[in-house]
């Protein structure tokens, strides 16, 4: 169940009797719709369209967690494609044609289920939230609003969209005592962390009070310094 405020805000997973009596002790007074749940992973094409409705510039997130869970209390990863799969690319412009987007970004979010198809979550007609604007800039060393205002005055752009860089978001949260402080991460994946940021407290919920943006050749290692960055002082130390 999803209420209309933003980041996953009063969203409630019913699985049985006593979560279901939670929800309606705790119920705003707002209408909410029921969804089925879906297990699989979380995913996103994204993009920019011409003044023809072409995608002059895409991208594809994949998200270490759902917002949910994130929302719930998890630290949020997530990193950028440097591949998108045909088949999400395939799916996300078919949406994109039937809304026929023109002159703007979009941020399409899809599951990718345990038998590898993909189920829909939501359509929305801009860039997505957070830093992701600023992971899109260094994954292509471009500028992306460049290239918007240039759709919007030109009708096309000249971005180039050849992904060099792999770039991961890592995320955490003022409540939680981390095995690294701060100036340590900083120290130890200088050479991966491109840039580091307070959070605006609207995005705080969903994505961390604070983050780092990692950049690379490759994802697998930004991914284990993620684990690194994100570990909590209780969890055990592992070799």
């Amino acid at each position: 169940m999803r209420s209309s405020t933003v980041g996953a805000a009063k969203t409630y997973r019913i699985d049985d009797s006593a979560t279901l009596a939670g929800y309606l002790s705790d119920r705003p007074s707002v209408d909410y719709i029921v969804e089925e749940f879906l297990a699989g992973d979380l995913c996103s094409y994204d993009g920019l369209l011409d003044r023809e409705g072409r995608v002059v510039f895409d991208a594809s997130i994949t998200y270490g967690m759902s917002v949910l869970d994130a929302v719930s209390g998890g630290d949020m990863m997530y990193w950028l494609e440097r591949e998108i799969p045909e088949d999400l690319v395939a799916l996300g412009r078919r949406v994109a044609a039937a809304f026929d987007v023109r002159e703007r970004p979009f941020h399409f979010e899809f599951f990718r289920l345990p038998d590898g198809s993909l189920a829909a979550l939501e359509v929305n007609m801009r860039q997505p939230g957070g830093l992701t604007v600023d992971m899109w800039n260094y994954a292509n060393d471009a500028d992306f609003y460049r290239a918007w205002a240039q759709v919007v005055v030109h009708g096309k752009t000249d971005i180039v969209n050849e992904r060099p860089h792999a770039v991961l978001w890592a995320g955490r949260k003022r409540e939680r005592t981390y095995r690294l402080a701060h100036e340590e991460v900083m120290v130890r994946f200088r050479d991966l962390i491109i840039h580091h940021e307070r959070v605006q407290d609207v995005f705080a919920a969903a994505i961390g009070n604070e983050g780092y943006i990692l950049r690379g050749p490759e994802i697998e290692p930004l991914r284990a310094a993620a684990l690194e960055i994100q570990a909590t002082a209780a969890e055990p130390v592992t070799d």
